[in-house]
């Protein structure tokens, strides 16, 4: 199912039964902002329906679960934040496209790295994405000028709004670079929206997340945004400090801030009261100690992770893709995550192998969420910028940590540079068809010309691979609507 972003009077709308609470209020709140292109939306709540909804915990707190809620809801597929997986995963070196799939639509556009921007439904975020922020930046608004709500509530609520806008932001600008800064629920202000520089988006940022630092609860907090769970008890779908830790971790190692992200790193990894690498078979269960943050699906007959990779027959429509033998390739021998993380399919001509970290294609009892943010990555966040401030023991100790979970022995890499490589390639089997990981390192550590010139002519029979394709185009009708948003990136 794919969502068009147009003024339609018949706006898939659903009912998320979500087992937090029953969104009541979500309906109205949300109905402009999903139904509409984000340059031509008005104002996502009225000031009577802001006043009402930021008087009363209860409402208030729906407005960020039905956020959580659309995320994992699965109605989005390719375009949806279910879907960076799988659009990254084609657009890099990690997914095959199934044959059949090449009749020029969208996910055809993404392998061959061929996107238009003059067809961007399907397989663009932007839309998506604003529309979010447009709804956060409503609630911000909201409780910042509350005087009504618990302020336990109000703080936590608070943090969290500022930790989706920090979210939303950073995949904005991994794939699209300068992108225009959200920072309020003002349509006007929106619909003339310029592009600001990546290096000001990280910018805001950080600022965010330091802010969501200091707003959001230690522990995990229950449905209310207030009562927290016991312990061994929590349910880690809405994110606390730790969650805006790890993520301003990898921010500050993307923006090579090495001596932040260690610290920040750092920090999550010694709180091991809530943190622990757990099994490769558990690490992608519900509510395990490598967890930080997870979404709980909604729809748990067709929104889950492994609905879209799991094969059960040759790869088709509704499974249109398999592992790369790129991938396949970079696993070491004896390398257990290949054994417990990688599935195949085999029909008695071909083997087709693909993500099998999460082992449900159908979830009707919800015993996986959408693991958005967990341990291991902090140890590799950590043991880059480590082997960057040329500690070299220290960040051996931490890739280490990953390698000897998955069976193998410890790095013999002992020099910076080498080291660098080898993190890299460990970052490359670990956190393979997650969020995008493997997408943004190839950008961020300037190897995407090199890894793309090997990959791309294997996806096109031949050709030559651009490098202004590493960023997504913006939609022609976005740039036509908000002529501030000209020029389009390079190359499109």
């Amino acid at each position: 199912m794919k969502l068009r972003y147009n003024n339609s009077k018949n706006c898939d709308h659903p009912k998320y039964n979500y087992q937090y609470m029953i969104i009541l209020l979500i309906p109205f709140i949300m109905v402009q902002a999903s139904c509409k292109k984000w340059v031509e939306i008005d104002a996502p709540i009225t000031s009577l329906t802001a006043k009402n909804v930021y008087t009363d915990n209860a409402t208030a707190v729906a407005v960020l679960t039905g956020i959580y809620a659309t995320m994992g809801s699965g109605n989005s597929n390719y375009t949806g934040l279910n879907g960076i997986s799988l659009r990254t995963g084609l657009s890099g070196d990690e997914l095959t496209l199934w044959s059949g799939g090449f009749d020029g639509g969208d996910l055809h556009q993404l392998y061959q790295n061929n996107l238009l921007a003059q067809k961007p439904i399907g397989i663009n975020p932007w839309q998506e994405y604003y529309q979010r922020l447009l709804t956060i930046n409503s609630a911000v608004e909201g409780l910042e000028s509350s005087t009504a709500l618990n302020p336990a509530v109000k703080k936590q609520l608070l943090g969290e709004a500022r930790f989706l806008r920090a979210f939303f932001h950073f995949y904005l600008v991994n794939f699209y670079g300068d992108v225009p800064l959200a920072m309020t629920s003002d349509w006007r202000i929106n619909a003339v929206a310029h592009k600001t520089p990546k290096d000001d988006v990280y910018k805001q940022i950080i600022t965010d997340l330091k802010e969501a630092q200091n707003l959001l609860s230690d522990k995990y907090v229950q449905s209310d945004a207030m009562t927290v769970s016991s312990s061994g008890s929590e349910e880690r779908v809405r994110p606390t400090k730790g969650a805006a830790t790890a993520l301003l971790a990898r921010v500050y190692l993307y923006t090579k801030d090495w001596a932040n992200a260690d610290a920040q790193s750092t920090a999550v990894i010694n709180n091991n009261t809530l943190y622990g690498l757990n099994s490769l078979e558990a690490a992608f269960t519900k509510n395990n100690r490598e967890a930080i943050w997870q979404i709980q699906y909604v729809n748990t007959d067709w929104g889950t992770e492994g609905y879209h990779f799991i094969l059960t027959e040759d790869p088709g429509y509704e499974r249109p893709t398999y592992l790369s033998s790129f991938l396949l390739d970079a696993f070491e021998p004896g390398d257990n995550r290949k054994t417990n993380w990688v599935g195949s399919f085999d029909n008695g001509v071909t083997t087709y192998y693909y993500p099998n970290k999460y082992k449900a294609q159908y979830d009707p009892n919800n015993t996986e969420y959408f693991m958005v943010l967990r341990l291991a990555e902090q140890y590799l966040i950590r043991a880059e910028a480590k082997a960057q401030l040329n500690k070299i023991s220290d960040a051996q100790a931490d890739l280490n940590a990953i390698r000897n979970r998955a069976g193998l022995p410890n790095t013999t890499a002992n020099d910076k540079l080498l080291l660098l490589t080898v993190i890299l390639r460990e970052r490359q089997v670990e956190l393979f068809t997650e969020w995008g990981h493997r997408w943004f390192d190839l950008k961020r550590t300037a190897n995407i010309d090199t890894v793309m010139s090997i990959m791309y002519p294997t996806k096109n029979s031949g050709g030559t691979w651009n490098t202004s394709w590493q960023l997504y185009p913006l939609s022609s009708e976005d740039i036509r609507l908000n002529s501030n948003l000209a020029p389009n990136n390079p190359g499109y």
